[in-house]
Formats: C-alpha cells, sequence, structure tokens
C-alpha cells in the first residue's frame, strides 16, 4: 500500500505527532482543509504502510 498525501475532501494530510512503537511507527494526521484525522501505521524495518484509518482516508472509525 502507498502512502495516501490527501485527504478524502482534497486537502493536504499533516503529521502532526509520530511515535514509535515496536517497530511500527504510528503517524498521527490532520487535514489542512478540513481538520479532519486520522492515523498510518508503517513497517519500520521495510518502510510498507501496513494500515490507514481515519476520516481522512474516507474511513468512518468505530471504537
Amino acid at each position: 500500500m502507498m502512502r495516501t498525501r490527501t485527504c478524502a475532501c482534497g486537502g493536504a494530510l499533516e503529521i502532526v505527532a509520530a511515535s514509535n512503537e515496536h517497530g511500527i511507527v504510528v503517524d498521527h494526521l490532520r487535514c489542512s482543509r478540513c481538520r479532519g484525522g486520522g492515523h498510518r501505521l508503517v513497517d519500520r524495518a521495510s518502510d510498507a504502510v501496513l494500515l490507514e484509518d481515519g476520516p481522512v482516508f474516507g474511513v468512518a472509525r468505530h471504537d
């Protein structure tokens, strides 16, 4: 999976915080246009995107 660079609304995604948890980088994202949020999980070793989740990717989150 390639990294998504734009929000579902067309705005640019910005990384507002990042953390490294057991070899997985978690990017906390915010859209510059709609201010929606989301998360991206990336495997640090291979730089592969494991998951993109949240409204900015057009995915409704249900907790």
